[in-house]
Order: C-alpha cells, then structure tokens, then sequence
C-alpha cells in the first residue's frame, strides 16, 4: 500500500462499510471513546494497519493511567 494514499481520508464505499460498523459498534454498547478512535483511524486518517487499530482500541498500550 502507497504510504502517501494511506495519509487521506476514506470515501465512497470503504468510508460506508466502516460507517455501518462504527454504527453497530455503537449499537451493542461499545466504549464511544473508542468508536470515536476508531472512527478518527480509519475514517479520518485512512489507516487500516493493524499498529494504527490497536492503537485506537487499546490507547496506552493497555495500561490504565
């Protein structure tokens, strides 16, 4: 994947799939921090990798602060 693709933001189908699984998300009660994480990774920033997805599940490494 070309880096400098994966630095915009995501439309058209890719941006509707992952609206409607940010959407069910919500729906079973996930965290809305970390659907808003989600979202801002792979809607706004366009990263699917999985370092950029754990990151926004599992902020701080996992560590409570």
């Amino acid at each position: 994947m070309d880096t400098e693709q994966s630095s915009h933001p995501v439309t058209g189908v890719p941006k509707q799939a992952f609206e409607q699984f940010l959407k069910a998300l919500e729906e079973k009660g996930a965290s809305p921090d970390v659907v808003s994480r989600l979202r801002k990774t792979l809607i706004d920033h366009g990263d699917v990798s999985d370092a950029a997805i754990r990151a926004a599940l599992f902020p701080n490494n996992g560590t409570k602060v």
